[in-house]
């Protein structure tokens, strides 16, 4: 190796233009003689490229930045995350700096003239506070251009990367309390204003919350909205952070935040939000603009209202918020579609295990458990009429077996609380028991109840099963006995039933 020392500047350098990069940063790390002299040509070769400047700007070395500069390097052009791998994640110097949380590279970058106001491109999927849907959902066609994914700002990735120091550093210099936002669709807005504040929220950060808060002076705070008129108080309700909900709630109360109003707190049981709904409860972070409103009621059936798969862990925190609802008088009040109240909506829809807990709950705060609707049902009725593909498709099984279980509960509960068995409705003039000899009447005229997929057998083993838990009911609350010849009738078709069972199954 001694002979290539003696090699002339001149000869070495135009080696280590013929070189690949791979083998050329071998050779610079040979020696000290070699990296004096071949450094320009690797300068000279990554600085268009961005490597030396990403590297430097994530590593925090401040001397390989001005080395880059020297060589006629760009603060402000866009470059590869890994330009090994180019996919399309571009960014300046000082994104990488505040993703990194480099600190003295982000002085230094803004110092030497790096512009805060660049968006990146594909470094975060991150969408504004203020877009209702998935940006996935407006991509399309648009999957493939370079404007798919939002522009952020350096200061929004020193958020979502976790980077509070580099969050720091960046608002005690002065950077806007704003992020660009480039959308994916054409058709949508250009830019949209996102106040740093409802981001560290939507990110459930509260320590960035903190720092934002005391950057905006508490005057602000209160009238601080997105232009759809998201608070960031309700912001933080839809953050992914749990753990973090109800301390960002207390601190945005303690500087003067608006609490939430009725519209506030349908969007969050629309959403399903049911974790951040119980921490605004149990916070008083809420105001009714009308006691008399329906709210409540109308958030009481959003929960229980089954068709959406409930979100992880939301069993979790149902029992504790419907408690406070019922509590506060949501489940005494009819909604405006035939009067029907959630007692009447509880027992049209569930069939799980803590649905007599939940009659319990609802009359032993007020529900009247003999209301009426305008057609004269009752909740004894709704129950009854429930279809009995509710259960399950196709041959009895476990799953079958348990929701039949559950609705045995469901009719005893009813009954041992009160319901009458003796009111008709204004349809038909039907009582509770009239309705369920009337559902086996015409499931016995067809082979198949409620489509194709529901056997007679299963239909049949519903109604056994009904008239098994009512019968039980009765014998145990003397107030609610019928005619003995109506017992005696139940209890003889019950057998029957129990017979056919034996032959169809046996």
């Amino acid at each position: 190796m001694a002979w290539f020392y003696d090699l002339p500047t001149e000869l070495v350098l135009d080696i280590g233009d013929l070189l690949d990069r791979k083998d050329l940063v071998s050779l610079v790390a040979t020696s000290k003689q070699n990296r004096a002299r071949l450094t320009s040509v690797l300068y000279r070769r990554d600085v268009p490229e961005g490597r030396a400047l990403v590297w430097a700007a994530k590593k925090g070395q401040i001397e390989t930045l001005e080395i880059a500069l020297n060589n006629n390097g760009k603060l402000n052009h866009l470059f590869e995350r890994n330009a090994e791998f180019p996919v399309g994640a571009r960014g300046t110097p000082l994104h990488f700096a505040a993703m990194y949380g480099q600190c003295d590279a982000i002085d230094w970058l803004l110092d030497h003239g790096a512009d805060a106001e660049i968006g990146s491109r594909r470094l975060c999927t991150c969408s504004p506070c203020d877009i209702p849907t998935s940006p996935v959902r407006c991509m399309g066609c648009w999957a493939s251009r370079e404007n798919t994914f939002w522009s952020w700002y350096p200061l929004h990735l020193a958020l979502c990367y976790k980077q509070p120091k580099a969050f720091r550093r960046l608002l005690e210099r002065g950077v806007p309390f704003r992020f660009l936002a480039t959308t994916p669709a054409p058709h949508k807005i250009d830019h949209l204003d996102d106040p740093v504040l409802c981001r560290a929220a939507h990110l459930g950060d509260v320590e960035s919350m903190q720092l934002t808060i005391e950057q905006l002076g508490m005057e602000k705070l209160s009238s601080l909205v997105l232009p759809t008129g998201l608070s960031p108080l309700e912001v933080l309700c839809y953050s992914d952070k749990r753990d973090q909900i109800s301390a960002g709630i207390s601190l945005l109360l303690r500087h003067g935040a608006q609490p939430l109003t009725n519209e506030g707190l349908l969007r969050l049981a629309r959403c399903h939000q049911y974790h951040a709904l119980l921490a605004v409860f149990q916070l008083g972070a809420y105001v009714l603009k009308d006691t008399e409103d329906r709210t409540l009621t109308l958030m009481l059936m959003n929960i229980i209202e089954p068709g959406i798969k409930a979100p992880q862990g939301w069993n979790k925190y149902r029992q504790d918020l419907v408690k406070f609802l019922v509590e506060h008088g949501a489940g005494n009040k009819p909604l405006w579609n035939h009067n029907q109240t959630p007692l009447m909506a509880l027992c049209s829809w569930h069939y799980d295990k803590n649905c007599s807990d939940l009659i319990a709950l609802f009359v032993k705060f007020g529900s009247d458990i003999n209301a009426r609707d305008d057609d004269g049902r009752t909740a004894l009725h709704y129950l009854v009429r429930a279809p009995a593909n509710t259960f399950s498709y196709g041959k009895l099984d476990g799953s079958c077996t348990y929701s039949l279980q559950m609705f045995t509960k469901m009719v005893s509960k009813l009954v041992s609380l009160g319901a009458r068995l003796d009111l008709t409705d204004n349809e038909r003039g039907l009582t509770p028991i009239q309705e369920v000899q009337l559902w086996q009447d015409v499931g016995s005229k067809r082979h198949d109840y409620g489509g194709p997929h529901v056997p007679r057998n299963q239909y049949k083993l519903w109604i056994m099963v009904t008239f098994k838990a009512m019968l039980d009911s009765m014998s145990q609350e003397a107030g609610n006995m019928l005619p003995a010849t109506m017992v005696e009738e139940m209890g003889e078709q019950v057998k029957i039933f129990r017979a056919e069972l034996m032959v169809l199954y046996y």
